[in-house]
């Protein structure tokens, strides 16, 4: 399995989605092969989590902790 997470906070999360004319793209940080496949919450972080699957991640046992991503850059587009 080649999974990592993107954590967000529920305060950055709760923004985009008041603002639905704006679309959000990924500038760095990700692969370009990568597929968002599952989105949950962290209740003892508060961070909602963003699973991504990628051929470039590092291979991750079953049961196995995924990595966290670094800080990735969004930019707004209209």
């Amino acid at each position: 399995m080649r999974r990592a997470i993107l954590e967000v906070s529920p305060q950055f999360y709760a923004r985009l989605a008041k603002q639905l004319e704006v679309h959000v793209t990924i500038e760095k940080g990700l692969p370009d092969d990568a597929k968002l496949i599952n989105t949950r919450y962290d209740f003892d972080r508060d961070m909602i989590q963003f699973v991504f699957e990628s051929e470039t991640f590092e291979d991750v046992a079953e049961g196995g902790k995924m990595p966290t991503l670094p800080e990735v850059w969004f930019t707004e587009v209209a």
